[in-house]
Formats: C-alpha cells, structure tokens, sequence
C-alpha cells in the first residue's frame, strides 16, 4: 500500500530508495522538476499489511455529544494524533469542516465520506459528493478500494475506514496526468 500527500504535475521526477523507518513500514519520497507550476514533492509509504505488528488506527468519535455531520469527532493535528495514540506515523487524510488548519486542537468537527475507528462509524457516506473514493480494511488489515463510493457500500465487516477525493495511482498511472508511476522497487 502506497500513500501519497503531493498532486502531480508535469515534469521530471526524481525518486528516492525505499528506505526502512519501522519494522513493516517503509519511505520514499520524489520531487518533479521546477516545471510550469513549480517544484512539487512527495512522500510515500509502504506499508506490509500482513505483518501481524500493523495496526492501523483513524480518529475516532466523540464520546460526548455525538451529532452527525456536525459533531462527528475533535480536530488534531497529526503530530498530536501520533503522540496521542502511541504510533508510529501518521498521515493526514480525508476533508474536514471546519476547514483549514488554524482551528485549535479540540475544534469539533465532521468529516466527509465514511470514516470507521476500531469498527466504530465517525462519519457515513451521506451523498455522491462527500468524497469519491475509500479504502476500507478488516480486522486482519484486508484492504479493499472502493473508487467511487457512490452509492455507499455496505459497511459490514469494515474495521478500519478513511476516505479521498480520488485515487492518486490507479493501476500504476496518474490519472490527472495519464503519466506512468515510476517503479519504487528499482530504486
């Protein structure tokens, strides 16, 4: 499994190695040339979902006060997250309102598309324009993308649940671009 926090622009790319940062975990990162929308990077991370050390963890729900789409769960940054939970990364995912990173920790707030914390529903897929895409996992870590969640699919057996706006890699192209994802294994 790969997560990628950077859009795709037309370029050169540059590509680090893989490189271990925890046991089941590793890094890459890559930037593109300063091309017309200036120098973008990335990082990515491989994560083994079948080493019985991963577990992964979403922001879970309010236990106070719990209203739907309104008061779904309490913003963090993801450097507190990580702190919070005892884990070893963090990547920020999904949309939040309200939006922006200025709010302070604690803000209350609700996410769009479906978002499932240890089996507990944060937020349901209430319309085709929540999100577009969701990758939902099992207990075991079974992953399962889901790239258009429209209408929502059925939840039952989810664990663990996070939702984007689209894929960013699909079959090993860039959509936006139509540009072929350079091979991490080489490098």
């Amino acid at each position: 499994m790969v997560f990628l926090s950077a859009a795709v622009a037309r370029g050169a790319i540059s590509v680090s190695q893989w490189v271990p940062i925890y046991q089941g975990i590793d890094q890459a990162s890559g930037t593109n040339d300063a091309s017309y929308v200036g120098t973008l990077s990335a990082q990515a991370l491989r994560i083994d979902l079948q080493n019985p050390s991963i577990g992964l963890h979403v922001t879970p729900p309010v236990t106070n006060n719990y209203v739907p789409d309104q008061r779904e769960t309490l913003l963090q940054t993801p450097r507190e997250f990580v702190v919070e939970y005892g884990l070893q990364v963090g990547v920020n995912s999904g949309y939040f309102t309200p939006g922006g990173y200025n709010n302070p920790s604690g803000t209350p707030a609700w996410l769009r598309g479906v978002t499932i914390s240890k089996g507990r529903l944060v937020s349901a897929q209430t319309s085709s324009n929540d999100s577009l895409s969701a990758i939902l996992f099992t207990t075991n870590n079974q992953a399962t993308f889901v790239p258009i969640n429209w209408p929502a699919t059925n939840m039952a057996g989810v664990y663990t649940a996070v939702t984007g706006l689209y894929p960013l890699v699909t079959n090993g192209v860039w959509p936006l671009s139509g540009q072929s994802v350079p091979d991490l294994n080489d490098h």
